[in-house]
């Protein structure tokens, strides 16, 4: 059996600390959505036989650096008293920086680990960080670099979704790495500056509406361990990962095509929908299967964000049909979940802030079975094996907070431009047949 020790625990500063004190980034709406849901934690692994200190070193330092630019993620999440208003504030006193520890792994398999055929739950979780999320006010983001003495290391982390999504993140980790480059002699960033700004979502009623949305479903405050959603059991929960090559996309595409021709996205969002329904065993009657997934409106507002923005700029899609629509034979299914994918995406994105309310303040799921719910989350665009820390990029990247019955993480895969990495989260009596119905349709 395995173990992971943690050999030091640092707290990583901003840089300079001789710099002028953070202003409190006020949260918007988008961001305190997300008050409820657990820490995100994601795990990148990295084949070197490099010494491990000098490594934690480099990304220590560089990790510093980073800080003065992303510094949201230096604070604590704290609420305003009179007002329910969220903060991440910052002391000025020398203690604002992020939890950094540095660990060893003991008979752990790393090359296992590395292995897309295989995933190792307990593994993963013993190599991303606590970030404790019950009580404000709470730090935003913790790391834990773990060395295998000769075979790798593995840069886990968590960041509550309250300071930022998915887009974000990971260009936070884009300029990290660049910075860890340039510790290791790999020249300078030229990466653009972040925006914590969120005045740049312009809506008339916008604090009033993140207000609304605290007292509504953190009526506690600070306290947030009953608010805090109730997930799946984990126990009860199987994971397994995917690579769909760029050919297989586009054959999706072709078969899922009625009257427009869908998008890479809508024909492997379709796909995965109608693989879960399909494993869950649901018959083809003419209840609602609902499949939801985000939008990124960052573009799309009025005036638009700029894409350097760190915060959380997305809102729900709910995707709908009838299990028999979606059950049908000969493509007929692809076609009509396809088609609901499009109309969800347009009906969301035409005017991402008309509908505000109805998706702020309670969930866009009401009313809907959620026993037959399929979710989506990342995107194809999400290009995180081109993080290069000095090392290389990474031989395997994974999302560990997936617990869903039916939970889907993408990203941009590996080793063939336009293929797409799934990380799929499933009830253990369904993962078997998701994968004979997700690989058998590709094959189609």
């Amino acid at each position: 059996m395995g173990e992971v020790r943690v050999l030091n625990v640092t707290r990583v500063s901003l840089s300079p600390l001789e710099g002028p004190c953070p202003e409190p980034v006020k949260l918007s709406f988008f961001d305190a959505k997300w008050i409820r849901f657990p820490p995100l934690q994601r795990v990148l692994l990295f084949s070197t036989d490099r010494p491990i200190p000098s490594l934690v070193e480099e990304l220590r330092e560089s990790l510093s650096r980073t800080l003065s630019r992303y510094y949201a993620l230096a604070g604590k999440f704290t609420a305003v008293d009179g007002t329910g208003d969220l903060m991440i504030s910052f002391s000025g006193d020398g203690g604002d920086g992020v939890d950094f520890l540095w660990a060893e792994a003991e008979g752990i398999d790393f090359q296992r680990l590395t292995d897309m055929q295989h995933y190792d739950e307990e593994a993963f979780l013993s190599l991303v960080p606590v970030l404790e999320a019950s009580q404000l006010p709470a730090p935003v983001f913790s790391v834990q670099v773990t060395g295998f003495p000769g075979r790798g290391v593995v840069i886990g982390f968590s960041m509550h979704h309250m300071a930022a999504d998915g887009k974000a993140i990971w260009q936070f980790v884009d300029a990290w790495a660049a910075e860890c480059r340039i510790s290791s002699g790999g020249g300078a960033s030229s990466l653009p500056q972040p925006l914590h700004d969120r005045s740049v979502i312009s809506h008339p009623r916008a604090e009033e509406i993140a207000r609304s949305i605290v007292r509504t479903v953190a009526p506690n405050l600070p306290s947030l361990s009953d608010s805090l959603m109730k997930f799946y059991d984990p126990r009860k929960l199987s994971r397994r990962t995917f690579i769909v090559k760029m050919e297989s996309i586009a054959s999706l595409k072709d078969r899922g095509t009625a009257t427009h021709r869908p998008s890479a996205f809508a024909a492997l969002a379709a796909h995965i929908w109608l693989s879960i329904v399909r494993a869950k065993g649901i018959p083809p009657d003419d209840l609602i299967c609902p499949f939801l997934f985000e939008a990124d409106c960052r573009r799309r507002l009025d005036p638009p964000v700029e894409d350097r923005y760190f915060g959380n700029c997305v809102k729900p899609c709910l995707a709908v049909a009838k299990a028999s629509e979606l059950l049908a034979g000969d493509d007929e299914g692809i076609k009509a979940a396809c088609a609901a994918v499009l109309r969800a995406v347009q009906e969301a994105t035409r005017e991402p802030l008309s509908d505000i309310e109805r998706w702020t303040t309670k969930s866009v799921l009401t009313g809907f079975p959620i026993e037959r719910l399929a979710n989506v989350s990342g995107s194809p665009r999400f290009r995180v094996y081109d993080a290069d820390f000095g090392w290389g990029g990474p031989r395997r990247v994974e999302m560990v907070s997936m617990n869903g019955n039916g939970e889907v993480a993408l990203l941009a895969a590996r080793d063939e431009e336009g293929s797409v990495q799934l990380s799929v989260s499933i009830s253990r009596l369904c993962m078997d047949a998701f994968a004979s119905s997700f690989v058998d349709g590709l094959q189609a």
